[in-house]
């Protein structure tokens, strides 16, 4: 949670490229690679799943003001983590890959503007940018055959992306 109001101070102000006013982020730690695998009958590891994005406030009562290019005035962001990869896997009769790692939801992301002015004059800086965006999920693996005899290989199969949350913008007249 970020906040701020006229008792802390007056303004924030920022000129460098690159430069948000306010930012606000939470990001999810991505899942582990697994390991391999490799003998007469083989199973490769799962990929860990990713973390999820935690809720992400932001709540002004101050003028914002950027001046450099790519600055937004205030930038709110949840992401969750990518899914881990799974390991691949071969052997001599049974191979089977293991399967990815789902990735992370993200979390609630609101912005609530009291009062104050927010302005940009950069390229490319948007007033208020604000995003809730799912981790990919995890790529699969392979299995190979390593005999001339009979054999059974079978794939592993990708992670399901991640779920993106709520986003909420509120101006509030006092």
């Amino acid at each position: 949670t970020t906040e701020s109001d006229d008792d802390d101070a007056s303004y924030v102000l920022t000129v460098g490229d690159y430069s948000a006013g306010i930012s606000g982020q939470s990001v999810g730690g991505g899942g582990g690679k697994s390991g391999g695998s490799s003998g007469l009958v083989t199973i490769g590891g799962d990929g860990g799943d990713g973390g999820d994005g935690g809720d992400v406030y932001v709540v002004l009562d101050v003028i914002v003001a950027t001046g450099g290019d790519y600055s937004e005035g205030v930038f709110a962001q949840s992401l969750g983590g990518g899914g881990g990869v799974g390991h691949s896997s071969d052997g001599l009769f049974y191979q089977v890959g293991g399967s990815a790692g789902d990735g992370g939801d993200a979390g609630l992301v609101e912005v609530g503007h009291n009062s104050g002015l927010i302005s940009t004059s950069g390229i490319d800086s948007d007033g208020v940018e604000m995003q809730s965006i799912g981790g990919g999920g995890g790529k699969g693996a392979s299995s190979m055959d390593v005999s001339s005899e009979f054999s059974i290989v079978v794939g592993s199969s990708g992670g399901d992306g991640g779920n993106g949350g709520v986003v909420w913008a509120e101006a509030v007249e006092g």
